[in-house]
């Protein structure tokens, strides 16, 4: 099987987009934000090569997944430096398409050092939505904008992750697929990584 390479693959996105974008010109600007993002995304993840943490074994992922955690709940993961630095391009992002005031708010506090984009990754690798929450309404952001900034940003090393995991498993002898469902507590309906 031919594998498709990035620069194939933007080709095929940037086409579908300009496609949506002719058909639905009241949709351009979202298609805009959206080709802006995919590609901080991409560019944020190409340099990625973090390792699992040491402790995440086969058999602990899967007892996490079968209880509904994330498999990476309460592991220490190395957020990289360039991910860090990454987190104000994505909030420029949804300022630029008019977030708004809050979105303002959120990048000032970013560059001001106000709000370490290392803790927000974290936790949203973490998928701790409630400490989210509490954090952002304690220093006065919006929660749901700071959730989505987290998870813009945390997108590229989830990803990363993700697939070492599913290499970690694969090589224990663990299915990602029985039956044509994932077998490991139904990791893909849980969403989970």
């Amino acid at each position: 099987m031919q594998q498709t390479t990035l620069a194939e693959l933007w080709q095929l996105a940037a086409a579908r987009w300009s496609t949506i974008a002719s058909i639905s010109p009241d949709l351009a600007p979202a298609v805009a934000l959206q080709q802006r993002l995919v590609r901080l995304m991409l560019d944020a993840g190409a340099p990625l090569d973090e390792p699992l943490p040491q402790t995440l074994e086969p058999a602990g992922v899967l007892g996490k997944w079968r209880r509904g955690l994330p498999a990476l709940r309460n592991e220490r993961i190395a957020i990289p430096d360039s991910l860090k630095l990454a987190v104000p391009m994505f909030c420029e992002a949804l300022v630029e398409a008019g977030a708004g005031d809050s979105a303002s708010h959120l990048l000032d506090a970013l560059r001001q050092k106000e709000l370490d984009p290392g803790s927000l990754l974290t936790v949203s690798l973490d998928r701790n939505q409630e400490a989210v929450r509490t954090s952002s309404l304690h220093m006065g952001f919006a929660p749901d904008l700071v959730w989505l900034l987290g998870e813009l940003a945390a997108a590229p090393l989830a990803h990363h992750l993700q697939l070492r995991l599913m290499d970690l498993t694969t090589r224990a002898g663990l299915s990602w697929r029985t039956n044509g469902t994932a077998d490991t507590a139904r990791v893909a309906d849980l969403g989970r990584c």
